[in-house]
């Protein structure tokens, strides 16, 4: 039998304290439920069972470990994994997953006596575990295959290594990243005992330079990303030094290769290849990339992206809209909720679309606390779901929740001195926000600043901080620190409540306040408006105001980038006009134009956004100047190739030089498309004025 990281991790706690400790304690010190604590201690008591060590010892002030020599245990824990697999005892499920290992490791065709000796088994024992083994494939596309040589893995090679990732993740504890030495004893490999396939100095290396690649992406991946993302280069080393490559189409493989991440990418490989003297082909090398792609961030700040996903944003307006009618809750002035869901759909939309699943931690909890609003989530999810063309699991749905929980939460703030707090979570965008928003509605703190683990001495020397409230478990020799789940559970409340004062009353929400400024007032200058406002009332510390930079609808199109029944004889002349119409309007360079085009060649008609209408656009990098609309409506519509919204007769073409500045103009647009009148209105109109009047009424303050 195996235990994970932080049963491990509480053996060790336990060996070094003189004196009992309760089960609160370690839930708090490990961030995790109190049940999850109870399943830890009667797994470890099982696993001292079957090695006949002494179970803990149990009295009513907590826990201890019963040693009959100093350091015994440790000693021991130390020498199990020194040991091979056929020494311990393992489960019938640690068995499987040690023999697919073995099966994806060795590559060919492997004897079942070889297996049998390797797992410590029968045959008998093996054969019986094999079949287990064959039904849980059965929704794969991978097979166990037979004959005289003996059996072998067979089928898609990117399943294959799936497969073994997602066994491995279910059990895994990701706390194990922050270290080379946890992570090396946590892989995938050592936990199997599979110590001859990677030694501690390889494991070390190749987590250093996924550290690096993180750098050189200015991102920091979450600690689930960052180990899924290890596991998963740990699966791929082995299958390419055996020759088994992942295979990627060409033209995927052209778009990848101008991001940023697939240069991360070719220096990670470079590197590797050097040290491991292994063969990295350059479609695996599109498979990392992709990889990179597909972590979400821990972050609280954007990375900036190359990609704009412009149809995506117009889904995620959709879905606001939706969701705030359907809770009755008007999101539309909250800003930092569509970035937030632009950066958090980004990685999504690559996990969906390559088979990568991903486990939220949270999502009992989520559909616990928030059930309304997970299953308006779920309820209007179709339209995003439709663009990626495919469904989204409920462990995805939870993160999307997330987002609009943080917004939700009651935000609440006075005036009186409170204690300086530093957050540090390496969960993500949408978990932190939500922590924050959690913190600050339930008790008088001022939350100075949300870090991720690295980021914390810098974090520490900027700010007066008098506590640290982490997701983690960390210390420090300074400051105190308190361990939280990101939605503060009630074990966190009894924690909590004996160091800060909690809230009773409800204070001013300056996002509340702005939305009934603007459904009742007329803004002549928002910024303006907040500045005053911000230096009268100390709402939210300056950091904390979102800056309105963002360019309305009106703010970027003019009758220049408009134009009325263009004879276009296909698609492909249909998007070369509108981008014509961007350059008009001082928006693109020629290149931006060309690579429009490129974009529908190479990634389909996923442009074609409505019945009828289309929305063409490419990279920033690829000659963007500014943000820009432009309106093209065609003489005859044109055919895109997409199943159900061809043919075309309105394009919108769209220019950006980052993935912020255009999102409250696309929202403008969004609310357009949305209202099928004025959609008619727009097709029927027999002006460049009447045009302009309909798209530059949305955004205008009433």
């Amino acid at each position: 039998m195996f235990i994970n990281n932080r049963q491990f991790k509480i053996l060790e706690r336990l060996s070094k304290e003189q004196q009992p400790v309760q089960l609160q304690q370690l839930a708090t010190e490990f961030a995790v439920s109190l049940r999850t604590i109870q399943n830890d201690v009667g797994k470890i008591n099982y696993f001292l069972q079957l090695y006949q060590l002494a179970p803990l010892k149990r009295s009513s002030r907590g826990y201890t470990v019963v040693e009959e020599e100093e350091g015994k245990l440790l000693e021991f824990l130390d020498a199990l994994y020194k040991s091979e697999a056929k020494d311990l005892i393992l489960t019938p499920e640690e068995r499987t997953q040690l023999i697919y290992l073995l099966l994806l490791q060795r590559c060919n065709y492997v004897k079942i006596s070889v297996l049998a000796e390797a797992a410590g088994v029968s045959k008998a024992t093996l054969m019986n575990d094999l079949n287990q083994l064959r039904q849980e494939l059965e929704d794969w596309p991978v097979e166990i295959v037979s004959d005289r040589n003996g059996i072998k893995l067979s089928g898609d090679e990117h399943a294959i290594r799936e497969f073994a990732l997602n066994r491995y993740m279910e059990e895994a504890d990701d706390s194990c990243v922050y270290r080379a030495a946890d992570y090396y004893r946590a892989s995938i490999w050592l936990r199997y005992r599979q110590a001859k396939v990677r030694s501690f100095k390889e494991a070390q290396m190749i987590h250093a330079e996924l550290r690096q690649a993180e750098k050189e992406l200015g991102r920091k991946f979450t600690t689930y990303s960052f180990l899924a993302t290890l596991t998963w280069l740990e699966l791929a080393l082995e299958r390419m030094r055996k020759k088994h490559v992942a295979r990627i189409d060409e033209d995927r493989l052209g778009v990848l290769i101008k991001s940023a991440e697939f240069k991360a990418a070719c220096r990670l490989a470079w590197n590797l290849s050097k040290a491991l003297k292994i063969l990295f082909p350059l479609a695996e090398i599109g498979h990392l990339a992709i990889r990179f792609m597909a972590c979400n961030d821990a972050r609280i700040n954007h990375p900036v992206y190359v990609e704009n996903f412009a149809e995506l944003q117009v889904e995620i307006c959709k879905l606001i809209h939706e969701i705030g009618h359907e809770l009755k809750t008007d999101f539309s002035g909250i800003s930092s909720l569509y970035n937030d869901l632009v950066f958090l759909l980004r990685p999504l939309v690559y996990r969906v679309k390559n088979g990568i699943n991903i486990k939220n931690p949270l999502l009992p909890e989520i559909r616990s606390q928030y059930p309304m609003l997970f299953n308006a989530v779920k309820k209007n999810i179709a339209g995003i779901e439709k663009l990626i063309g495919a469904p989204l699991s409920e462990d995805e749905l939870a993160y999307i929740t997330i987002h609009f929980a943080s917004i939700m939460e009651p935000r609440r703030h006075v005036q009186s001195p409170r204690p300086n707090v530093l957050l540090v979570c390496d969960a993500g965008i949408g978990t932190s926000n939500l922590l924050m928003a959690r913190i600050t509605s339930m008790y008088e703190v001022n939350v100075v600043d949300i870090v991720t683990y690295d980021q914390l001495e810098n974090a520490l020397a900027k700010h007066q901080v008098d506590y640290i409230l982490s997701t983690a478990q960390i210390s420090h020799d300074r400051v105190p620190v308190i361990r939280v789940s990101p939605l503060i559970s009630e074990r966190d409340k009894a924690l909590l409540n004996s160091h800060f004062q909690p809230k009773f009353t409800r204070q001013l929400d300056f996002d509340q306040l702005m939305s009934i400024l603007e459904r009742n007032c007329i803004i002549r200058d928002r910024a303006q408006l907040i500045k005053d406002l911000s230096e009268a009332y100390p709402l939210f510390s300056e950091k904390n105001i979102e800056k309105e930079v963002d360019k309305m609808l009106r703010d970027v199109i003019d009758q220049a980038m408009i134009e009325l029944d263009f004879p276009a004889r296909d698609w492909e002349e249909a998007v070369r006009r509108a981008g014509l119409l961007l350059k008009k309007g001082g928006c693109v360079e020629d290149q931006y134009i060309e690579s429009m085009v490129r974009v529908v060649k190479s990634m389909g008609a996923y442009i074609v956004i409505g019945k009828g209408i289309a929305l063409p656009h490419s990279r920033s990098t690829e000659g963007a100047m500014k943000v820009g609309i432009s309106f093209l409506r065609l003489a005859t519509p044109v055919s895109f190739g997409h199943p159900e919204n061809d043919p075309v007769d309105l394009l919108f073409g769209l220019s950006s030089v980052d993935n912020k500045s255009h999102i409250h103009a696309l929202r403008d647009l969004t609310k357009v498309l949305s209202d099928g009148k004025k959609v008619e209105k727009l097709r029927a109109a027999s002006s460049k004025e009447e045009v302009l009047a309909l798209l530059t009424s949305e955004g205008e303050e009433s």
